[in-house]
């Protein structure tokens, strides 16, 4: 047998094995990867060598603006995911504190402050009797 019919064999042969991940789900995403379409199919530098136009022409109105579209979407897509959280996070707060509200409401009174509540009660600041 020559060298590369036995170097092809095994690479077919490991080539059959690795086509089986079990280990791995359909549709399986790993953590932190929200849109797995975000990075471009093809780099916005091909529009370098389109007809019709000079390198730096393509550059300019065709590359830049491509970049700076993906840029700002990335942006807002942070801006949007952080919005997510902190919103996560104040409802989470509003559960707690009505929570905490219906044990004090339920468990006990709330104490007074000692000091008797009137309406009008200022005569014993300007020595008046009413």
């Amino acid at each position: 047998m020559s060298r590369t019919f036995v170097m092809a064999m095994a690479a077919a042969v490991s080539l059959a094995w690795a086509n089986d991940a079990s280990a791995q789900q359909a549709g399986y995403r790993p953590r932190g990867v929200s849109n797995p379409y975000r990075q471009p199919a093809v780099s916005p530098y091909l529009n370098l060598l389109r007809n019709g136009g000079s390198v730096a022409s393509n550059y300019y109105n065709l590359v830049r603006p491509q970049q700076e579209f993906r840029r700002g979407m990335q942006y807002n897509e942070q801006s949007i995911n952080n919005l997510q959280q902190q919103t996560r996070a104040i409802q989470q707060e509003q559960v707690e504190t009505r929570a905490l509200l219906r044990r004090q409401a339920a468990g006990s009174t709330l104490n007074s402050t000692g000091h008797p509540v009137t309406r009008r009660s200022h005569g014993k600041y300007f020595r008046t009797n009413r």
